[in-house]
C-alpha cells in the first residue's frame, strides 16, 4: 500500500547524491531513509528555528534590531563549539585511519584512502571553502580565544 505521507522532490549536486548513496549503502538502507534520519535528528532545532522566524516576522521594527543583535552573540558563543565537535571528530576520524591502515599494514593491504569531506565538489572543481582539520591533541581553545565572520541567522527578517 502506497504511503499516506507527504513526498519531497529533492535535487542534488552530484557529488552529494553520490555520498548519500554511499552513507545508504553502508547502513542497508536507502538515500530517502538517510535523508528521514537526518531531519529527523535536526527536527528540535529547525522547529525552534521556525518559531523564531514567525516571532521575528511579526516584531516591530525596534524588536527587530534587539532580535538581530541577540542571534548574532548567540552563533558568536555557538561557533566556538561547533569547532569543538569538529576537531573531536577530526580526532575520531585520524583514530579510525590509524586502526584501519594499521590493520591494512599488517595483512600486507594497500592503506585506504584518506576520507572525502561531506561537502567536496566534485574532481575538478575548486572549493573556495576553507577546511581547517584539529592539531591532532585533544587541547581544546576556549571559546574566547575564537572568533569567526558572523552570518545571518535571520534571513528574511528585514533591517
Amino acid at each position: 500500500m502506497p504511503s499516506v505521507k507527504p513526498r519531497l522532490a529533492l535535487t542534488l549536486p552530484e557529488h552529494r547524491n553520490d555520498l548519500l548513496k554511499r552513507l545508504a549503502g553502508l547502513q542497508g538502507v536507502s538515500m530517502a531513509s538517510v535523508v528521514t534520519e537526518l531531519l529527523e535528528e535536526c527536527y528540535p532545532v529547525l522547529e525552534r528555528v521556525v518559531v523564531a522566524l514567525e516571532m521575528a516576522k511579526s516584531a516591530s521594527e525596534s524588536a527587530k534590531a534587539g532580535l538581530r543583535e541577540s542571534c548574532d552573540k548567540a552563533i558568536e558563543e555557538l561557533e566556538p563549539y561547533r569547532d569543538v565537535v569538529a576537531a573531536q571528530f577530526d580526532l575520531f576520524m585520524g583514530e579510525i585511519t590509524r586502526q584501519v591502515q594499521g590493520a591494512s599494514d599488517a595483512t600486507g593491504d594497500a592503506p585506504r584512502a584518506a576520507p572525502v569531506a561531506a561537502d567536496a565538489p566534485p574532481s575538478g572543481e575548486v572549493n573556495p571553502r576553507v577546511v581547517t582539520r584539529g592539531s591532532g591533541t585533544d587541547r581544546t581553545i576556549p571559546h574566547t580565544q575564537v572568533r569567526k565572520a558572523r552570518k545571518p541567522l535571520l534571513k528574511g527578517v528585514s533591517k
